[in-house]
């Protein structure tokens, strides 16, 4: 497996905070298996007009979901079924000769979580979608009220180590998942990549200096 094929995976369980640890204060959940990965429903982008599509905005943000998770949090909301949960970012498997990658973009991800709201906009958007009024009425109030936990930025992290961690009400914790993909993924990703060179050129090198153009490669401007 070639590094740029890595997949973080987003495992979860109900229940009391995990205990197990790994090396440091971190902790473990029950993982997930990555083919679960695939969601046939897709994002939801249809809010956006033509003047911002390509941009998130505080108006817009909370829709960077799979349709699928809000579906699922409607069905826990009409059961009353509410409990904390733990869900855990985390890389199974890393490709043979790799074996760290580099934690990046958690501190943006954390503000995420922490400022996640659905404005008007998208409440009359989810309403065309045939959500429950009741279930709007709850997402009008939507706040944050759990834990977030992250390796600092830079932190080596290693396979079946979190990089972040959410224990919240699984209703405010379901919503999370797609977008703290999005967002540490790829850049853990090419720090990854960054720092393998540079230890490649501090070993074997002559002093070469090491000049990245990463922001033409990504998909939209923000990683840049």
């Amino acid at each position: 497996m070639r590094t740029d094929s890595l997949w973080l995976l987003w495992g979860g369980r109900v229940g009391p905070r995990p205990t197990a640890r790994v090396g440091r204060d971190v902790h473990l959940s029950i993982l997930g298996d990555g083919t679960e990965s695939f969601h046939p429903e897709g994002r939801v982008f249809e809010l956006m007009s033509d003047s911002t599509f390509g941009f998130l905005t505080e108006e817009t943000i909370s829709l960077f979901t799979d349709l699928y998770e809000l579906r699922m949090m409607q069905g826990y909301y009409n059961q009353s079924h509410n409990p904390r949960a733990t869900f855990s970012l985390f890389v199974r498997d890393l490709p043979p000769n790799r074996g760290y990658m580099v934690a990046a973009e958690l501190e943006q991800a954390t503000r995420y979580v922490e400022s996640l709201s659905f404005g008007e906009r998208t409440l009359e958007y989810l309403a065309e979608q045939d959500f429950d009024e009741a279930f709007l009425s709850y997402l009008a109030d939507f706040e944050f009220t759990g834990e977030v936990r992250a390796l600092p930025e830079g932190t080596l992290a290693f396979a079946n180590e979190p990089l972040l961690e959410v224990t919240a009400p699984i209703l405010q914790a379901q919503p999370l998942e797609t977008a703290l993909i999005n967002q540490v993924g790829y850049q853990s990703l090419i720090a990854t990549k960054a720092s393998r060179m540079r230890d490649v050129i501090d070993r074997e090198g002559d002093g070469q200096r090491l000049v990245d153009f990463g922001s033409r490669r990504p998909t939209g401007p923000t990683p840049g």
